[in-house]
């Protein structure tokens, strides 16, 4: 396992699958020092730990997930230092529709 990765349940399952994923949507993205990353359904943060630190040190990540528990892991297992939040929210519901 990854090292932003719990030890048991469905986060434990997920997050490995997430390492390749984030590495190819950085290269494709180019991301450089000093950009601003929104992640959309970040879940327990292993690809907002990646964004962070790809835009490092002067950019930053934003995950933004539906379950705060998973949030909650988020912020427990983020490393420190890195340009990083989260934020509880649901990316589907849109105002006046």
């Amino acid at each position: 396992m990854g090292p932003y990765c719990v030890n048991s349940g469905p986060v434990a399952r997920v997050d490995p699958l997430l390492g390749p994923i984030a590495d190819v949507l950085i290269d494709r993205a180019g991301l450089t020092s000093g950009e601003r990353v929104l992640d959309v359904g970040c879940g327990s943060g292993a690809t907002t730990f990646a964004f962070a630190k790809a835009v490092a040190p002067n950019g930053f990540a934003l995950g933004l997930d539906v379950s705060e528990p998973m949030l909650s892991q988020a912020r427990a297992l983020a490393p420190k230092g890195l340009p990083l939040d989260f934020v509880l929210a649901d990316a589907g519901l849109r105002s006046g529709r």
